[in-house]
Order: C-alpha cells, then structure tokens, then sequence
C-alpha cells in the first residue's frame, strides 16, 4: 500500500479519533512531566553508574549467578529512561512538533515497550533464582544454568513483544493528550493494518467528530475512513 502523508496532518495525540479525550490541566501536564523529566535524568545517572561499577569490577561479580542479569537490567533502565526523558521535554513546553513524526514515535514506543517487559522478565529470573537457590535441593551449577537459560529466553521474550504486534499492526504511539504511549487505532490483521490519519480536508466526518468529541469530552461515533489518507502500519 502506498504511504501518503496528508496536509495539514493532525498531531499524533489527535491522530486517531477515538484515543480517549482525557483533558489535562496545565498544572498537572506540567507538574507530571517535571516529575517525569527529573526521575528520568536520576535514574540514567543512577544505572550508569551502576553498569560502569559492574565493569570496572567485573571479575569479582563473574561469581555470582545473577551477574549477566544485573548487566542486562542497568542497560534496560538506561534505555527504558532515555525513551521517558525524550518525551518529558517537550510536554513540560507544551511543544509537540518533532514528536509529530509517526516513525519516530513508533520507534520510541517500540524501545519503551521493549525494555519495559524485558526488565519485568529479568526481575521474574532474579525471584526465580532466589528461590532455586534457597527453597530447592538444586545444585548451583543446575542453578546457573536454568538462570542463564531464562535470561536468554527473556530477551527472546522481549524482542517477540515488540516485534510480533508492531508487525500485526498493534504498534504503540507516544500521546501528549493522555501524557503516556498506548496504542495506535490500527487493527490486528496483517496486511490490511493502516495507520489512519484523521485529515478533517480529505476526511471531513471524522476530523469533525474528532474535534466534537474532544470538546464534549465524549467518545465520537464511527465513521467511514474509506476516504481518509492512510499511512503503512
């Protein structure tokens, strides 16, 4: 399918007609990303350090079995902040223009989404490790091996979450009108996903219910987008 970008374009936060029409205070849009912003640069400074101590010392934790794990979370976290930090700045201005680029925003959702359950599935591998090591009868080379196995499997896991709906069309943007990344308004099914952008010149009923909803604060009607401009999920 052919990718055609609209003029003008909506925002991403306006892009798909039923994102629910959460309204946001200045205050609180503010208030929400200062805190986001400050956790962000904290906790960069905070794994960086952690990973370069577990470098610079990293024959002393060559012993212990969560080691690989520990690694692999400090770089996650970095990650996962960074995508957060990104997206902090520009709602703190109330400036959205170079988050408007779909690719761009698929991508930061996509690293968010990745390290956000690879980190889950490595705090699951600690618990698990925790308890071979003092509820079983496990040897701890059995115990090595089944941790370093499930941390294999975790990014496995990880890379599936993220790749295998991105692929179906269940792609995430990142929406300065409910501050968060959630999902795009594609759906499911292969080949026929497209990202729908609501133009209100080629695609008027939509734009206008768009626009309505958001003021009455209601979830707009249904309409048909066979006119719309679509853009390859």
């Amino acid at each position: 399918m052919t990718s055609i970008l609209a003029a003008p374009i909506l925002r991403t936060s306006d892009a798909c007609p039923f994102i629910p029409y959460t309204k946001v205070s200045d205050e609180w849009r503010i208030a929400f990303a200062a805190f986001l912003f400050t956790f962000s640069v904290f906790g960069v400074f905070a794994n960086l350090s952690l990973l370069l101590t577990i470098l610079a010392n990293h024959r002393l934790f060559l012993r212990l079995d969560v080691y690989p794990i520990t690694l692999s979370m400090s770089f996650i976290g970095i990650l996962y902040l960074l995508a957060n930090f990104v997206v902090a700045i520009p709602v703190i201005l109330n400036s959205f223009e170079f988050l408007e680029d779909i690719n761009l925003m698929k991508s930061l959702a996509a690293v968010n989404t990745f390290t956000y359950y690879l980190e889950q599935a490595f705090l699951l591998i600690i618990a698990i490790n925790r308890f071979l090591l003092f509820c079983s009868r496990c040897k701890d080379h059995t115990v090595k091996v089944v941790t370093r196995s499930l941390h294999l499997a975790a990014w496995i896991y990880g890379f599936a979450l993220t790749l295998i709906p991105s692929y179906l069309g269940c792609f995430k943007i990142y929406s300065p009108r409910i501050i968060g990344f959630t999902f795009s308004c594609s759906q499911c099914g292969g080949a026929e996903n497209t990202y729908v952008y609501a133009d209100p010149n080629r695609c008027k009923g939509v734009g206008d219910g768009a626009e309505a909803a958001h003021q009455m604060g209601t979830r707009p009607q249904e309409h048909n987008l066979s006119n719309c401009h679509q853009i390859d999920g």
